[in-house]
């Protein structure tokens, strides 16, 4: 499984990396990005079966992330993550295409309901 962390907090993609590796999923490759930019990059370099990436970044923050990404035709699980969890910026964000809206700080708790949405998502492509 593949998956691209985006967050322009060290500490915050550094926790998430370690709460992924010991969830024990197979197959597990991370890959990290400081800001939208470099993200997209990684994204278009190898589509990632999930993407975790923050609302709020430097240079291209998330919600254009979420909105470049709608134009390209991919098969990943988008999860947005911010700690300001405003319904309407919740509803624009789902409407620009990501799939879940998670607010901050992650928990195990939280990261076991993304994994779990994406299973569903999974399937339902199937």
């Amino acid at each position: 499984m593949k998956i691209l962390i985006v967050d322009d907090s060290m500490m915050v993609r550094n926790s998430l990396k370690r709460m992924l590796e010991a969830s024990g999923l197979p197959d597990l490759e991370i890959r990290m990005a400081p800001n939208g930019e470099k993200g997209l990059s990684l994204f278009e370099e190898d589509t990632p079966d999930i993407l975790i990436a923050d609302l709020l970044m430097p240079v291209l923050d998330g919600t254009e992330m979420v909105r470049q990404l709608s134009d390209i035709k991919h098969r990943c699980f988008i999860t947005v993550l911010s700690s300001n969890f405003q319904k309407p910026v919740k509803d624009r964000l789902l409407r620009l295409g990501a799939h879940l809206f998670t607010e901050k700080p992650i928990t195990d708790e939280k990261l076991s309901h993304i994994l779990k949405e994406f299973e569903k998502f999974r399937t339902s492509l199937s």
